[in-house]
């Protein structure tokens, strides 16, 4: 049996180093196919399997989470935790790790400690059961009584800030002015979910209580500040976990939770993830890109199967004779079963080879950002994956073939292949086209979502702004108080001067949040009965003619610091149903009468802060500063140098805002266009599959019609002899084409409507795509690929001479 494996390998090599080219084509096809399979078979294993290092067993955990992205803190307060997880049915041992992780001004031991700890509720050692390096977690009984002063080290701050000591277990550490006991080191491998380096993890009531006294003790329970994590004990999907959440979240009392979720905003997702709503939207669009690589794969070994169909004229004789002199059809069969296997093994293993670094880019993917990877370079599952695809396509590749050829026995050598499309021809041509169809109109559909996205107006222009962003020179600890307005005022009269000075400004003023940048700041305003939410960004005067923001009513700020608000029309036509409406008021001090803070002195037109494909929503501009507007971006029309912008802002902050610096001097442009960077990542991953299979498919299409033009020679030959020409002959191929890959364009056709009308409902795109028009363009633009496919075989046959071909039979 080894014996005659080896022979039939030797002889597929012979085989196809008579045909280096072509054979080289088909093994960079299949392994094209499958790199794009592996690679993305890796990312799906990853986000279906998201654990993280250092945790042995987690099949069955869940972390639940925001649905929404501007949910603040996310979830449940640690009372309500408990209480869901008295009365959970589904999930067991629930517990989470508080959002507030930034250590205060603080010191361990006399030495300054700056960085990450992670405050943690009753279970999160058990329920979690991470590797330990030296001693324990967190036990039951350190929560009891208002929680003990242990503290359990992550293993980068014991080697930093212990010197790797064996001997720290059971030692007692100066917290402040606390003491506290180290009770275990945690395993290098784990550092808490998705987050900073902790330096250490403690019970969350001692350490509020003791190291982060910011927030007020009848607070403590209450803050919706938790990532919550548990395990399904019934092994049901998240549908029905978020079923439960709903139904507890129905009765908890209000007084319950600060800021507490209402039903169907919280949602729980399979794994221990950091953001579980954009991790679940991850895995959705790698489901469907992992099946689009699938149907590449298949499209590319319909075309190995086409490359080695078309040899079947040539080698008809040689099997024949095999038969003849013993061979039986079923060594024929295993004979055959080799080759394709040569071809589709060796494009497998250079395809998964290729997709070590692709997954890695596939990771890199702007529509996955927020979901949780191991960061292997090729997993397990992916492998197996792989492996198990290649086999099923090694037995597609040979079986044609061994069905054509196997069967043939010597009288048959002598005879020609018909030149009419049999049964595989037209099969791979409904699969080639209908499978291209599809994955072509997807592709479309994304480029037509992404370019309608584009021609969307704003509202403003960002055309020759820039903007410098400002952060901390050193992260703020304790109980930060911001700087007083009068300092702000002072710095930016004193970056306006100095910045209209240099050369090639032409404009500054001062803005925060910019379009383009997560809108933080929110309010809600009960005016006659209706509730409006609003976002609010801080500016000064000329922020709105800096940005080219149409005002419709009244006027912009005149002062830095002048009371009153500008709003917008969506504002204005929610709470009064018109537009002029300055002079109104936002909201009223009761006890003062004569505040203007929330007075209306102007309404600018709608503005689109965020993705394109969002309405406009209710903006509030103010003037005054407030909490964190000392940090407003530096907004700058010209084309001023940049280092110089940098250097005199910075020599402004020195002086007024000493505690910031300039963190980055970039076009406006640029961070609007970060809204649709996912979009634009969509297309261009969609777009290469796209291209990938539209190539492939060209390649097979024009593979099989000029098998069926060599193997009807002597058909083509009788034709020319009663009379026919060679304009007959072309036109009787483009036909034959036609027809052939009519079924395959009808559903490809099919496909392309009902993948963008998918795409359309699910809300992968803008309603503005039309699946009708991306169906049609795509079925015309399978039928110009069919005829460009059959115009060289037609031309080649319309050269052929009959007396020559006669001559041969």
């Amino acid at each position: 049996m080894i014996g005659g494996l080896l022979l039939d390998l030797r002889h597929a090599a012979r085989l196809y180093l008579k045909t280096p080219w072509q054979s080289a084509l088909a093994v960079v096809m299949m392994a094209a196919a499958m790199a794009l399979v592996s690679g993305m078979a890796s990312v799906w294993s990853e986000l279906y399997q998201p654990t993280p290092a250092g945790v042995d067993s987690g099949d069955d955990l869940v972390t639940i989470g925001p649905r929404a992205e501007d949910m603040f803190g996310g979830t449940l307060g640690a009372g309500a935790i408990k209480d869901f997880a008295s009365s959970s049915q589904i999930l067991t041992g629930l517990t989470g790790e508080s959002g507030f992780s930034r250590l205060p001004e603080t010191d361990i031991d006399g030495r300054p400690v700056d960085g990450q700890a992670a405050p943690v509720m009753p279970g999160y050692f058990e329920l979690l059961e991470p590797r330990m390096r030296l001693g324990r977690g967190l036990r039951a009984e350190d929560f009891a009584d208002g929680g003990a002063r242990v503290m359990v080290l992550g293993h980068g701050f014991w080697q930093d800030h212990f010197g790797g000591d064996t001997g720290v277990v059971g030692r007692e550490v100066t917290v402040g002015e606390d003491q506290w006991r180290i009770v275990g080191v945690l395993a290098p491998e784990f550092n808490g979910v998705g987050a900073p380096k902790f330096h250490f993890w403690a019970p969350y009531e001692s350490y509020f209580r003791l190291i982060q006294t910011g927030i007020p003790a009848e607070m403590i329970d209450r803050i919706p500040m938790w990532k919550i994590f548990g395990r399904n004990s019934g092994r049901v999907g998240t549908a029905a976990i978020e079923a439960e959440l709903d139904r507890f979240l129905e009765q908890q009392p209000p007084a319950e939770q600060a800021m507490a979720p209402e039903p169907g905003e919280l949602m729980a997702i399979s794994g221990l993830v950091e953001n579980p709503r954009a991790h679940r939207s991850a895995q959705r669009q790698v489901t469907m890109l992992l099946i689009a690589t699938v149907l590449i794969a298949l499209v590319a070994a319909v075309n190995v199967g086409i490359f080695l169909l078309a040899r079947a004229p040539a080698r008809q004789r040689e099997l024949a004779l095999r038969q003849t002199v013993g061979a039986t059809r079923r060594r024929l069969a295993g004979q055959l079963l080799v080759e394709a296997a040569v071809l589709v093994v060796l494009g497998s293993a250079l395809g998964i080879l290729l997709s070590i670094w692709l997954a890695a880019g596939f990771r890199e993917l702007r529509f996955l950002e927020g979901a949780a990877f191991a960061g292997d370079w090729l997993n397990l599952p992916a492998l197996g994956f792989s492996a198990m695809l290649a086999a099923v396509f090694t037995l597609l590749v040979a079986l044609l073939p061994i069905i054509t050829l196997a069967r043939r026995t010597l009288s048959d050598g002598g005879r020609q292949f018909s030149a009419r499309p049999g049964l595989f021809q037209h099969a791979a041509g409904l699969v080639q086209l209908g499978l291209a169809g599809l994955i072509a109109a997807a592709a479309t559909g994304f480029m037509a979502h992404l370019w309608i996205l584009e021609q969307r107006d704003p509202g403003l222009s960002t055309e020759g702004i820039l903007a410098a962003g400002v952060t901390f020179r050193e992260p703020p600890t304790g109980q930060f108080q911001p700087p007083a307005d009068a300092a702000t005022w002072a710095y930016r009269e004193a970056v306006r001067e100095r910045l209209l000075a240099l050369p090639g400004v032409e404009a500054v003023s001062f803005g925060s949040p910019l379009p383009g940048e997560r809108m933080t700041a929110i309010s809600r305003y009960t005016i006659d009965g209706e509730t409006v939410t609003a976002r609010i960004v801080n500016v000064a005067p000329g922020f709105i003619e800096l940005l080219g923001i149409d005002l419709l009513h009244g006027r912009d700020f005149e002062s830095a610091g002048e009371p009153g608000v500008i709003i917008s029309r969506r504002f204005a036509e929610k709470a009064w149903d018109e537009t002029d409406v300055v002079g109104r008021t936002v909201w009223q001090d009761q006890s003062n009468p004569d505040d203007e803070r929330g007075r209306i002195l102007g309404v600018i037109d709608d503005v689109n802060y965020e993705h394109p494909d969002e309405p406009p929503g209710p903006l509030v501009l103010s003037s005054r500063s407030g909490f964190g507007a000392f940090m407003t971006a530096t907004l700058i029309r010209g084309n001023p140098d940049r280092e110089r912008v940098e250097e005199v802002i910075n020599t402004a902050l020195q002086t007024h805002l000493d505690l910031l610096h300039v963190d980055k001097v970039r076009p406006v442009a640029d961070i609007v266009a970060e809204l649709t960077a996912k979009d634009r990542a969509r297309g261009r991953v969609t777009g290469l599959f796209g291209l990938v299979i539209v190539l492939m498919t060209a390649f097979g299409f024009f593979a099989m019609q000029r098998f069926l033009v060599d193997a009807g020679r002597r058909e083509t030959a009788v034709r020319m002899a009663v009379g026919a020409g060679p304009r007959s002959i072309r036109g009787h191929v483009l036909m034959q084409g036609i027809r052939l890959g009519a079924p395959g364009l009808v559903i490809g056709g099919l496909l392309a409507l009902i993948v963008v009308a998918w795409l359309t409902n699910e809300g992968f795109v803008t309603d503005s795509v039309s699946p009708a028009v991306i169906g049609g363009g795509v079925a015309a633009g399978l039928l110009a690929l069919m005829l460009l496919a059959s115009l060289q075989p037609a031309v080649s046959a319309g050269r052929l001479r009959p007396g020559d071909l006669l001559k041969e039979e």
